[in-house]
């Protein structure tokens, strides 16, 4: 009989960045977390757990650093982090040295303080929604509809319409189901509440906190576009 092959799985590197981690976290004032997620993964619920097994059985610090390197995921799930690292820890500062997209830019947001190296970037956090309902493209597939795209194609409208043209959710419905319109606002209004209540562990302001999360749902002409420390520092985000 063949002995059975182990599978393979990418190399992980614990040994080497345990002690690297270890190392940093000794440097510290406070407790220090890596979170980093690969390309291949996102931000999820499950995440939760273990971050939770992390926290119970240790003696912490009033202070938790976390270095967080992802591309996103899940903005609920985001949120429900914050709200853990919140019962444990009274200031969190997190590490941003990379790509920080979409639901990594909503955890970052439940720091007091983020510290963005030169080639990090957070990202505008609008979203998207793939409907059963959704138009179709070329090879059959069904199509992404983003709010900032139907309100563009509102705006357009608006600004160009003469005086015989009709209310242009008649014209847009021949092409998009209106049910997809609902989903996709839903789940706008959504992405906002999220990001203010994540803002709203630190941020006293609430009308600040409303502004920042509005400007990052729907100011940015691309959901990738990159918030470098500038723009950050701009829309009114402590980074340092």
């Amino acid at each position: 009989m063949a002995k059975r092959k182990e599978p393979k799985v990418p190399p992980r590197l614990f040994k080497e960045t345990q002690s690297i981690i270890a190392k940093i976290a000794d440097s510290l004032d406070g407790d220090f977390v890596s979170y980093w997620v690969s390309n291949n993964s996102r931000i999820a619920g499950e995440d939760i757990v273990a971050f939770y097994e992390v926290f119970k059985t240790k003696k912490k610090k009033e202070l938790l650093y976390i270095f967080i390197k992802s591309d996103g995921g899940s903005g609920e799930s985001s949120l429900r982090i914050v709200n853990l690292f919140r019962k444990y820890y009274t200031k969190i500062i997190a590490f941003v040295p990379l790509d920080c997209a979409s639901a990594a830019t909503m955890l970052a947001l439940g720091a007091d303080i983020i510290k963005m190296g030169p080639l990090a970037y957070l990202s505008a956090i609008d979203t998207s929604l793939t409907h059963d309902l959704s138009p179709i493209d070329k090879d059959n597939d069904l199509v992404s509809v983003s709010q900032n795209e139907l309100s563009r194609v509102i705006n357009l409208w608006n600004n160009n319409k003469v005086s015989q043209d009709f209310n242009p959710y008649s014209e847009l419905y021949k092409y998009i189901h209106p049910l997809v319109v609902g989903s996709v606002d839903r789940v706008s209004s959504l992405s906002i509440k999220l990001t203010t209540d994540i803002l709203s562990y630190h941020m006293k302001n609430d009308k600040k906190a409303e502004k920042i999360s509005h400007i990052l749902n729907s100011d940015y002409p691309s959901h990738s576009y990159p918030i470098t420390i500038k723009e950050a520092q701009k829309i009114g985000l402590l980074i340092v």
